[in-house]
């Protein structure tokens, strides 16, 4: 057990969430048993089959909720999940991935959050709707997790290292972004800012007078609030000095 300091706040399993999907598993349960031993000759094969595999992975997330918890202590995190429980110091983890997507049951409208945690041993911890308040939860996170992520972003983006975040990889020289099948380069010199909207990153790109934007699902980003960072704070400002100073340079 590592030193995590005192424990800020608990969060256990989202009840609303375990109810939803513990009312899927009685729902497509009794159509799987009705399908397989009542009724069978009245169902086709990929009908039985249909409600055994809706019944199993109903069981499966409502498995992956009430076995999930999350404590933000001082240092670190203490986390159970479906997979097992452990412990991360703050300055241990090494990639946050963090997304919210909005999807449809029917007529009920959920948003789904996900947080994935991986610290320097491979440790992973996967939260997100699994534990109550996960938007609370996801804040806390990244209120402890921004400054760190950065200090080691920047420090690997100053020292010419190419970081591997996902579908971006990001260096001195340039970014490489992934669309799809296809991968974009673009030099560092022609990043012109980013932004998240509707959970996707974007980066805008300056080539020939225009600006073109480039844009992937934050689920597929890792660490994107301290790339934001990076970016805007960094990237943008130093280019922005850069032809304020030759502008001036050239009178």
């Amino acid at each position: 057990m590592q030193t995590l300091g005192a424990p800020l706040r608990h969060f256990g399993f989202n009840r609303g969430w375990a109810v939803f999907f513990g009312f899927g598993t009685l729902m497509f349960g009794t159509v799987a048993v009705v399908a397989l031993t009542l009724f069978r000759a009245d169902f086709e094969i990929w009908q039985q089959a249909f409600a055994v595999a809706l019944t199993f992975l109903n069981v499966f997330v409502l498995l992956q909720t009430v076995l999930a918890s999350a404590t933000v202590c001082e240092m670190g995190l203490r986390y159970k999940t479906l997979r097992g429980q452990g412990e991360m110091l703050w300055e241990d983890v090494e990639k946050f991935r963090y997304s919210v997507t909005t999807t449809y049951h029917g007529i009920i409208k959920t948003a789904r959050y996900s947080m994935k945690l991986l610290d320097k041993d491979g440790r992973k911890a996967e939260l997100g709707s699994n534990v109550e308040h996960p938007q609370e939860l996801a804040a806390m996170l990244w209120s402890k997790l921004q400054a760190p992520l950065f200090a080691k972003l920047l420090a690997a983006y100053e020292s010419g290292q190419i970081v591997d975040l996902g579908e971006i990889k990001v260096s001195r020289e340039g970014f490489q972004i992934k669309i799809g099948l296809r991968k974009v380069a673009v030099p560092t010199a022609n990043i012109a800012g980013c932004w998240i909207e509707n959970g996707v990153f974007n980066v805008g790109v300056s080539l020939d007078g225009k600006i073109k934007n480039y844009g992937v699902f934050m689920r597929s980003v890792d660490n994107v609030f301290p790339l934001i960072e990076l970016i805007n704070s960094k990237i943008v400002q130093q280019q922005t000095r850069e032809i304020a100073f030759g502008a001036s340079a050239g009178r």
